[in-house]
């Protein structure tokens, strides 16, 4: 029997490489865009926390995933002076809630769970928490699309 080693820098022994590939997990923060004046907004009010995306709400409902220490988006934009849903969806292992410093906003989801949550209209960037990882800052920021007001 024959066997072959990888030789590196004149040491002879077996050599064990490791090669590491992202499966569809969860992505690494990136910046907010600095020229979208909604990202902005969600950035002020998240005070500069790692950006997990954006989405811009086009009927009454979306969809927000928490994963251990962050809400992917982090940054919804909802249409001015309307409710929307929120669609909770806990993607980590550790049970999430969700509240808002002056706001009716509370809720709360276990892991693996889904919860539904109904945001009244907004005037002003809102900013919701997890309160139990509000140190890690877990953070959603919702911010009205300019031009309309409502009741928060």
């Amino acid at each position: 029997m024959h066997r072959s080693w990888f030789s590196a820098g004149g040491a002879a022994g077996p050599v064990l490489v490791v090669v590491l590939v992202s499966c569809g997990g969860p992505t690494a923060p990136s910046a907010a865009p600095s020229s979208d004046p909604s990202a902005r907004a969600c950035q002020g009010v998240t005070g500069g926390a790692p950006w997990h995306g954006m989405a811009h709400v086009r009927g009454d409902r979306v969809t927000v995933d928490a994963h251990d220490d962050y809400f992917s988006p982090n940054c919804i934009v909802v249409p001015a002076g309307r409710s929307v849903t929120l669609v909770l969806t806990d993607r980590g292992s550790l049970p999430h809630t969700l509240e808002g410093n002056g706001t009716v906003v509370s809720a709360s989801v276990d892991a693996g769970g889904t919860t539904f949550v109904t945001l009244p209209p907004v005037r002003r960037p809102t900013r919701l928490v997890c309160g139990l990882h509000e140190d890690e800052h877990m953070l959603l920021a919702v911010v009205p699309e300019a031009g309309g007001a409502g009741d928060v």
